[in-house]
């Protein structure tokens, strides 16, 4: 992937996000406002249960965006046979989550999340085929959001607004634009001749990937403790509003984690060949747009807040702490980025475990690991020894335990980064950044 090729699809990813900031904004507007907040955080509950859910495409999309990038053939045919197999086991884990809800809230509740499992299916695979995509053509993922954003919120209004559909409204709109955005990841890899009849499904590079599933496992079990962070808020209250404020507010932070597709090139392009240049470029992107975005979000909490719907304003202050977890969260994700796609070991035919513990392929995802264990269990301490009632001090409460641990693992990630790459950030444009924001905050 060339400089060139790498800056297009940072720019053609961006922009698709930007867009999906905006119709996303749109779209929880709508939902907000018809959904009463014990929906809204029964919502928020059941799209976290569906993201854990797909956290194992991981163990081989992880291998897939490695060996694509590499022009291994059949990679994309293997995944694609994995994912089948894997939604076949993971479905019936699935509905007994859904058996524990109903019993934990003591509610009726349980139709709804076997009528999302639909939509669990589709984002399933919508995973897999960013995965793929990635190593080749990164931009595709781009394209599937801006088409499926835009769907998202026509069909939403219809659905949501004229229908009145409430919570099965949300649940169709969402299933079918993730059935579309499917539809172009697949397209993408057929045009890039993914399917075509030399590219087999490779059952050797299935057992290789698999054999080696504790590297991308790390990630996948950070990322399902991230999620963690709503089982936990709604278990240990009982009740599902302090889930509302915290998914409101995370929603609301979003600009901030949306930053993060400016690198989504950053990755093939290391694979290919690292180069300083490459991380400082996107730094310089990120510096010249996250730190307004920053700015203007904490200034701007509660009247953002309060245009989702007035009764959520009291979470101002949970705003503004996910805004600075959420500028923290995307350097992590570009330096993590930068050492697990700089790393060579995997090309190797016979690697030992020995080998892989101590490469940066586990090293660095499991810093981000440990952070997310960190912030959970101190998330529950903090709910355990205030036992509060009130639901927005309870999701403050989340949001305090991960600023808490983010800025430790930031400093760990600068370390480390700084004994391969001196000199990797360009101060030059941090500094005219922070200038430029002068302005805006006065």
């Amino acid at each position: 992937m060339s400089k060139v090729r790498l800056r297009y699809s940072g720019i053609v990813n961006y922009t698709a996000t930007i867009l999906s900031l905006i119709t996303g904004f749109v779209f929880t507007i709508m939902v907000t406002r018809k959904l009463t907040v014990y929906e809204y955080g029964l919502w928020s509950i059941i799209s976290n249960v569906i993201a854990i859910s797909c956290y194992p495409y991981s163990i081989y999309g992880y291998w897939v965006t490695r060996y694509v990038a590499r022009g291994v053939k059949g990679t994309v045919k293997t995944g694609l046979f994995l994912s089948v197999i894997f939604l076949a086991c993971i479905t019936p884990v699935y509905i007994v989550i859904s058996l524990f809800y109903e019993w934990t809230l003591d509610s009726n509740i349980l139709s709804y999340f076997i009528a999302s499992i639909f939509y669990f299916y589709c984002m399933y695979l919508w995973y897999f085929w960013r995965c793929a995509t990635a190593g080749f053509a990164p931009e595709i993922q781009g394209y599937g959001i801006a088409i499926g954003e835009i769907i998202k919120v026509s069909l939403g209004y219809y659905l949501i607004i004229k229908l009145k559909l409430g919570l099965w409204g949300v649940i169709f709109t969402l299933t079918i634009v993730f059935f579309i955005m499917d539809l172009v990841g697949a397209y993408g890899c057929y045009k890039h001749g993914m399917f075509s009849r030399e590219h087999k499904v490779d059952k050797l590079l299935a057992k290789k990937w698999l054999r080696n599933f504790f590297v991308p496992m790390i990630d996948s079990l950070s990322s399902i403790l991230l999620s963690c962070e709503q089982i936990v808020i709604s278990v240990i209250s009982r009740s599902t509003i302090p889930s509302a404020f915290l998914q409101i507010s995370r929603v609301a932070t979003l600009p901030i984690l949306y930053g993060s597709a400016l690198a989504s090139g950053l990755y093939a392009r290391l694979l290919a060949k690292a180069k300083l240049e490459d991380l400082k470029e996107i730094l310089r992107m990120i510096f010249s747009v996250n730190n307004f975005v920053l700015a203007t979000i904490m200034i701007l909490a509660s009247p953002l807040l309060s245009l989702f719907n007035p009764k959520y304003i009291m979470g101002t202050n949970i705003v503004i702490i996910f805004a600075i977890v959420s500028y923290i969260e995307v350097l992590i994700r570009v330096f993590n980025t930068t050492l697990i796609g700089i790393e060579k070991i995997d090309i190797k035919e016979d690697i030992s475990y020995k080998e892989l513990l101590k490469s940066y392929l586990v090293k660095s995802p499991l810093i981000i690991m440990i952070r997310n264990l960190m912030a959970v269990v101190l998330s529950i301490i903090l709910l355990l020894l205030t036992n509060t009632k009130e639901p927005h001090y309870s999701a403050f409460l989340v949001a305090i335990s991960w600023l808490l641990v983010s800025l430790p693992a930031l400093i760990i990630f600068i370390r480390l980064i700084r004994r391969i790459y001196k000199g990797f950030v360009p101060w030059k444009d941090l500094v005219l950044s922070l200038l430029a924001l002068i302005p805006s905050i006065g």
